[in-house]
């Protein structure tokens, strides 16, 4: 079993490598001047990324072969060493927009695309019979042009809000904590078709539908969050909603 997470933004240390910060007048140029501020790197990946979900993924690391879909530097495994970098395929959130890979006009999904391919061909890593799962999200998933196999698992195909519960993750995590579930109790999965079996019963014993509303929480509250260390993935695992921005803004201010 091999496993596919995102990279994740929090990083230990000074950003070295900022997409913001490189102003060329191409695409090329741009990822030709992206590999000098991030080549070579300077810690193995397991030390430079941070925060609830990557403590889960060197969990996940521990029990079975893991690699990070990362904007900056491809796929890497956890041993690549990497340097503190700011770069993002995904638009999430508004206040991302400028970690973004410039299009130069052209069409952001596009631009990925051609971005990753300059990173080279990964395909190599499961194009195999092994089964892999991939938890990434669908805007790191649209580069990878994966194959429809029996063993090529996309978790973001399974409604498992319905498990957050029963697996006592935020929704942020759940699909990393349902990897987890996997590499620990069925750690000689065969395929898709084995775990939509797996799901069901879960499902059907385990099941609750996700909260639809978070409580709001007052600026205080998470002004003495901030305080105490904690980050946003963990104010939403309790289940409070906060934008990012917001989580940032009231950051900046403590």
């Amino acid at each position: 079993m091999k496993v596919f997470v995102s990279c994740v933004s929090q990083k230990h240390g000074p950003i070295v490598a900022n997409i913001s910060d490189v102003k060329e007048k191409t695409l090329s140029k741009t990822f030709e001047v992206w590999k000098t501020l991030t080549l070579p790197g300077t810690k193995p990946s397991r030390d430079v990324y941070k925060g609830t979900q990557w403590n889960l993924i060197k969990q996940l690391d521990n029990l079975t072969s893991t690699y990070v879909v990362s904007g900056g530097y491809g796929v890497i495994d956890l041993n690549t060493p990497i340097v503190s970098y700011a770069i993002t395929l995904s638009s999430a959130y508004i206040e991302n927009q400028h970690l973004m890979i410039p299009t130069f006009n052209e069409n952001q999904k596009e631009t990925n695309k051609l971005w990753w391919n300059m990173f080279g061909d990964f395909s190599h890593l499961w194009n195999t019979e092994e089964v892999c799962i991939f938890t990434v999200n669908p805007e790191y998933l649209s580069v990878l042009n994966l194959p429809e196999r029996d063993n090529i698992i996309i978790l973001s195909d399974y409604r498992l809000g319905m498990l957050a519960k029963w697996l006592k993750s935020g929704v942020n995590n759940v699909a990393v904590n349902f990897a987890l579930y996997l590499a620990k109790n069925h750690p000689n999965l065969s395929g898709k078709q084995e775990l939509d079996t797996i799901y069901n019963k879960l499902v059907s014993k385990h099941g609750q539908p996700v909260y639809e509303k978070r409580p709001r929480v007052e600026d205080t509250f998470i002004i003495d969050w901030i305080k105490e260390g904690k980050n946003l993935d963990q104010l939403r695992d309790k289940g409070y909603a906060c934008s990012n921005q917001r989580f940032r803004t009231l950051k900046e201010s403590v």
